[in-house]
């Protein structure tokens, strides 16, 4: 990602320790620390009233707000990204088998990939989007689904699978943010961060 701005935002607090998402806003050329956020993530059936979009942007919110100080100096993003198929959250596998499904789920088919962000920031109401994405899977065999598992650590990831890691072996497409599949929908994050005046055009 080629930087276009200069950061002229107040003290950046990235409520993760996500190596992709740090990653990403490195690239982007904003500064910021990182720090581990302590909520407890709801998942779908503690709240089966929200939508999938609403209940990232939830968790997202509840992220940036376990770290953000009301009277500091500093912004917080907080991101949770989810995969939805069919209706049906797919969050982060519990083991190794249950990997093995949630690819077995997919392959073949799309579904998409929603990140809810959070942004909190001193004497700024907060500010609570989310980006979509969607992605068309290869048909994957048995054997492909374990040689990728073997591969890639899936247990840290939504839906069991990362964009970044061996794409080729199971994915066919992608329409809309590719960045937003990794973790951090950066094309939203920069345009609010520059309507918010946190951005300027770099000379």
């Amino acid at each position: 990602m080629v930087t276009a701005f200069e950061w002229v935002g107040p003290r950046l607090t990235l409520a993760s320790t996500s190596p992709r998402r740090k990653s990403l806003l490195a690239e982007a050329g904003i500064p910021y620390q990182a720090v581990a956020p302590h909520p407890h993530e709801l998942e779908k059936r503690d709240v089966p009233h929200l939508e999938p979009s609403e209940l990232a942007m939830v968790n997202a919110h509840r992220k940036a707000r376990s770290v953000f100080k009301p009277k500091g100096r500093s912004a917080v993003i907080g991101v949770d990204t989810i995969v939805v198929f069919q209706g049906e959250v797919f969050g982060k596998p519990a083991s190794i088998p249950e990997a093995h499904r949630m690819l077995g789920r997919l392959s073949g088919q799309v579904h998409q990939v929603i990140s809810g962000v959070a942004i909190l920031a001193p004497k700024a109401a907060p500010l609570l989007t989310c980006e979509v994405s969607s992605v068309e899977f290869l048909k994957l065999t048995k054997s492909q689904i374990q040689d990728y598992v073997a591969r890639v650590p899936v247990l840290d990831k939504a839906g069991a699978y990362a964009a970044q890691e061996h794409a080729d072996l199971i994915i066919a497409g992608i329409q809309g943010s590719i960045s937003n599949v990794i973790g951090l929908p950066m094309e939203l994050i920069l345009s609010e961060f520059h309507a918010m005046g946190y951005l300027q055009l770099a000379d």
